[in-house]
């Protein structure tokens, strides 16, 4: 890709702020996943320059943001799909119901990482279409399906988990994200996201904890910005194991 042009996905609302769009996630996409020569890093120093030569101060730092949290989405991502072993999907794939339950519960955590590390406005504009026809696919593959289902807003499986993902935006309990998932995927799906869940919360606490003393260190008086920031990312290698937390963890600090 290193001879074509970025798509044109930068939109500016009246207040000068950044409009978010499905577009926009290609632009991040084509800096980020594109093939472009270099590392990592290069693409995101271009990305950034390319953000910054086409938007408005108040929006360049709307989309610096989201390009930290994107980044270490992508990074989170990476990681725990080597953690995983995906059954192949094929176009006549018949699976079986222990691949089921592990695609269902990969499906569910892939969902709240995204809406974690970039929002729930952004992971919903991004990934929202792509994650009810994910579900609605699932669902033909538990049912032996061999061709594709239609897309009418009237299906059953895409009110279902429109359902899902509405608990989770308005703070849900445990219990009725649990159910949901019994009748969308089984018991032993369910039983499956409940251990990711409280894998998730053991996390949420640890950052909790790592916050607290960050922002103890933000409030000292008489100490430089950069050592500040020296001592918080010193904090954050002690506090979390791999490069895949920690990069979720600065995600979170910007929010």
């Amino acid at each position: 890709m290193a001879d074509t042009s970025p798509p044109d996905g930068l939109q500016v609302g009246a207040d000068q702020h950044l409009r978010i769009n499905r577009a926009l996630r290609d632009v991040f996409d084509y800096y980020l996943l594109g093939g472009l020569p270099g590392t990592r890093a290069e693409h995101m120093a271009q990305l950034l320059a390319h953000l910054k030569g086409g938007l408005p101060s108040l929006a360049y730092a709307d989309a610096e943001r989201i390009a930290h949290s994107y980044l270490s989405y992508l990074t989170a991502h990476d990681a725990l799909l080597e953690r995983q072993t995906m059954p192949v999907v094929t176009a006549d794939s018949k699976m079986a119901t222990p691949d089921v339950e592990r695609l269902a519960a990969w499906l569910a955590q892939l969902s709240r990482l995204r809406q974690d590390t970039l929002g729930i406005e952004v992971a919903k504009v991004w990934f929202g279409d792509e994650e009810v026809e994910s579900q609605r696919m699932l669902e033909a593959l538990r049912g032996g399906a061999r061709t594709a289902l239609g897309s009418g807003a009237d299906d059953p499986r895409q009110k279902d988990f429109d359902r899902l993902r509405m608990l989770r935006q308005q703070g849900a309990s445990q219990k009725e994200q649990h159910d949901m998932m019994a009748r969308q995927f089984g018991a032993a799906a369910a039983q499956r996201f409940d251990q990711l869940e409280q894998e998730e919360q053991a996390w949420q606490v640890r950052y909790a904890q790592y916050r607290q003393a960050a922002d103890q260190i933000r409030q000292q008086v008489g100490t430089a910005e950069a050592d500040r920031d020296r001592q918080i990312a010193a904090l954050r290698s002690q506090t979390f194991a791999s490069d895949a937390e920690r990069m979720r963890a600065a995600g979170l600090d910007r929010q």
